[in-house]
Parts: C-alpha cells; sequence; structure tokens
C-alpha cells in the first residue's frame, strides 16, 4: 500500500467515517450475502467520497485497510460467540459417554426442546427437557389441523 504523506490526517478521517457507519456497514454486508465484498465495499466508498471529494489513491489504500480490518474484527467477534455458545453447550456425552455429538456452530440458532413423557421411569428422572439442534419448523395438515413438525439437518454430523 502507497503511504500517503498526509497519514496522520488522512488516517482519523477514515477512522471516523467508519466508526459512524459501522452498523450500516455491517448491515450492508450481511444484507447482500449474495454479492461480492466489491459490492458492498464500494457503495462505502462512495458515501466516503461523496463526504470527502477529491480523494487520492492512496486515501482509497487506507479506507480500503480500514473496512476490511472493521469487518474482519466483527466476524472474528461472532465466531468467538458461536464457538463460546457452541462450548457451553457441550455437555451431551459428559452423562451418555456412548454418544458421539457432533454439533455445528449454525445449528445453535435452530434449537427444539422436547418434554419427555412421563411413562417411562428412566426419562421421568432427569427433570428436564431434550435438546435437539439443527432442525427447522415445518408444518403439516392432518384432518385440516395443523401439526408442529421438525425438519432435521442432515448435512451436519
Amino acid at each position: 500500500m502507497e503511504l500517503h504523506e498526509h497519514f496522520d490526517e488522512i488516517h482519523p478521517k477514515v477512522l471516523n467515517f467508519l466508526n459512524d457507519n459501522e452498523e450500516k456497514i455491517i448491515e450492508g454486508y450481511e444484507e447482500n450475502d449474495g454479492h461480492p465484498f466489491q459490492h458492498v465495499f464500494n457503495s462505502f466508498l462512495n458515501l466516503f467520497k461523496v463526504r470527502f471529494p477529491l480523494v487520492t489513491n492512496s486515501e482509497v489504500n487506507i479506507f480500503r485497510y480500514f473496512f476490511v480490518e472493521k469487518l474482519q474484527s466483527h466476524f472474528r467477534k461472532e465466531l468467538q460467540d458461536s464457538i463460546e455458545v457452541c462450548s457451553q453447550t457441550y455437555f451431551g456425552n459428559y452423562y451418555i459417554t456412548f454418544v458421539k455429538i457432533n454439533l455445528d456452530p449454525k445449528d445453535v440458532s435452530s434449537v427444539y426442546a422436547v418434554k419427555p413423557k412421563l411413562d417411562n421411569p428412566r426419562t421421568a428422572k432427569q427433570h428436564g427437557a431434550f435438546l435437539i439442534f439443527g432442525i427447522s419448523p415445518s408444518l403439516f395438515t392432518v384432518f385440516g389441523l395443523y401439526k408442529p413438525m421438525a425438519k432435521f439437518n442432515l448435512s451436519s454430523g
């Protein structure tokens, strides 16, 4: 990256702009999931150029560097949060050693709690619900009534 001789002047200008628009940048990137990174970057670069006309190539390079850094830090935090949630829920084989749990972080967002039938004394002693990860809700019709049905995510595991 070509460093500008007035880096100390440009640096705060770029950082202030990115900090002011941080939520919009993250939302724009997540909403445009199907679009390439360049599309989101260009839209915010154009906003930056509107606010600060006569942007040089070195300012664009500095903008690109901090823009990417802003997104990377956001996604690192998101990934760390997912890992922490998974590590907090990874307790199943503590009680049942022969069960191998293969928990995908994206499955944590779709969890169902299933209440056990109390006619089985072994499950009645467990005092709680069974958690099922990685399923999505769906409905099916029986005699005109909607009944909840779970669709399993078979891709993980």
